[in-house]
């Protein structure tokens, strides 16, 4: 169970003491892999749907150009350059984006390699 203590907020102190506002709650998140992807995805989601209820500062801090982690292709040829998922693709589609959506209903293979799962996830946290 996750609790916010009030040394996380300043609240400014104005004229009319009903009108106390609340500074931003920084968030850090460390890393741009699939679960800081996910989080921010999330968190927007959840904003625009208005289920927020404190002012959120979130930045994410990830030292190479772009997200991903060990998904990320294209800047360097490391240790993952050949990487496939080590799931069955089913377990790993996303319930508001389907792969048939993103694969434009192409048969897939049971494991997906690192391209192919690397433009699912950008797609799907940057489509909407």
């Amino acid at each position: 169970d996750t609790k916010v203590s009030q040394e996380h907020y300043s609240i400014s102190d104005k004229t009319d003491s009903s009108k106390k506002t609340m500074a931003p709650l920084r968030v850090a998140v460390i890393g741009g892999g699939p679960g800081a992807m996910f989080f921010c995805h999330a968190l927007n989601q959840q904003r625009r749907n208005q289920q927020v209820k404190v002012d959120l500062d979130v930045t994410c801090f990830e030292r190479k150009s772009t997200p991903g982690g060990v998904w990320r292709s294209g800047e360097d040829k490391d240790t993952y350059s050949e990487l496939w998922t080590n799931g069955p693709c089913y377990n790993l589609e996303f319930h508001d984006y389907t792969f048939e959506e993103h694969f434009n209903k192409e048969s897939l293979p049971v494991y997906l390699p690192r391209k192919d799962m690397t433009e699912y996830l950008y797609e799907r946290v940057t489509r909407n």
